[in-house]
């Protein structure tokens, strides 16, 4: 029991350390989906903003979405 109760709280410490990660990447697969599944006109209407290659942004607590 004590050594499942450990792994348990290693598998949440690992969790809470790639919870971000996972976060935007399940944004990220909506906001594809999303474009998919848009009309051709829709499609046309959306700017897609270039992010500058020196962008130093902590995404770890970014709830911004680009399109």
């Amino acid at each position: 029991m004590n050594e499942l109760t450990e792994i348990c709280s290693s598998l949440n410490t690992t969790y809470k350390k790639h919870e971000y990660t996972l976060k935007n990447a399940m944004l990220f697969k909506d906001d594809i989906n999303r474009y998919i599944y848009m009309r051709e006109s829709e499609r046309s209407q959306i700017r897609i903003q270039q992010i500058p290659n020196n962008y130093s942004r902590n995404i770890q607590n970014s709830t911004e979405r680009y399109y």
